[in-house]
C-alpha cells in the first residue's frame, strides 16, 4: 500500500504519495531433500519365459504387442491389439496373430506367441487334436458361425504347438 507523507512546497504542506517499495521479482528454485521412497506397486503381468506363467520352448516366435483391451493369458490376440473373436469376422478375420503368453492390461505391451510350444496347467486338450479359435476362446471343435481358424495342435493335455492356420469364412 502507498504511504502518504507531507512535504513543504513553497511554505505550504501538501501531501505527497510515495509508492510502496517493490519486492524483487526474480524467483529462485532450490531442490529440497529427496523424499522417502513410495510403496511398491502391484506386481505386473508375468512374461512367457521359463519359470513364469506361459512356458514356451526355445523355438517359439514371440512378438511384443501393445493391446487396446485387457487380454487374459493364453487367449487369441489380433494384430489390432484386441482379443480375437471368430463370431466377429469383420474385426478378426485375417488378423489373428497368436496367443497371449500372459495377462496383458489395456494400454500395455505384452508377449504374444506366434509359433511354437506353450503350456498352460489349466488346459485339458486331447493329444494330437486341432485347437481352434471358437468365439473368444479356444476349443477342439471349430465354431459353426463366423469363421474357422486353427490356432495349433495339442501336443499333450497341457501343451499346445501354436501354428496359426488360414481363416475360412463360414
Amino acid at each position: 500500500m502507498a504511504e502518504q507523507r507531507w512535504t513543504n512546497r513553497s511554505g505550504h504542506f501538501t501531501p505527497a504519495v510515495i509508492p510502496p517499495r517493490q519486492k524483487d521479482t526474480a524467483t529462485a528454485t532450490t531442490q529440497g531433500a529427496q523424499g522417502a521412497q513410495g510403496a511398491q506397486g502391484a506386481q505386473g503381468a508375468q512374461g512367457g519365459v521359463a519359470g513364469q506363467s506361459g512356458q514356451t520352448d526355445s523355438t517359439q516366435a514371440i512378438l511384443l504387442i501393445t493391446v487396446l483391451e485387457n487380454i487374459p493369458a493364453f487367449m487369441p490376440v489380433t494384430s489390432l491389439g484386441r482379443r480375437a473373436d471368430s463370431a466377429n469376422p469383420s474385426a478378426a478375420i485375417k488378423r489373428v496373430i497368436g496367443l497371449a503368453v500372459s495377462d496383458i492390461a489395456a494400454g500395455f505391451q505384452g508377449p504374444v506367441i506366434q509359433a511354437g510350444e506353450i503350456s498352460c496347467p489349466a488346459w485339458s486338450w486331447t493329444p494330437d487334436s486341432n485347437i481352434f479359435l471358437s468365439g473368444k476362446d479356444l476349443a477342439e471343435l471349430p465354431p459353426d458361425t463366423g469363421f474357422v481358424q486353427r490356432i495349433g495342435i495339442a501336443k499333450s493335455a497341457t501343451v499346445a504347438i501354436v501354428n496359426i492356420g488360414e481363416p475360412v469364412l463360414l
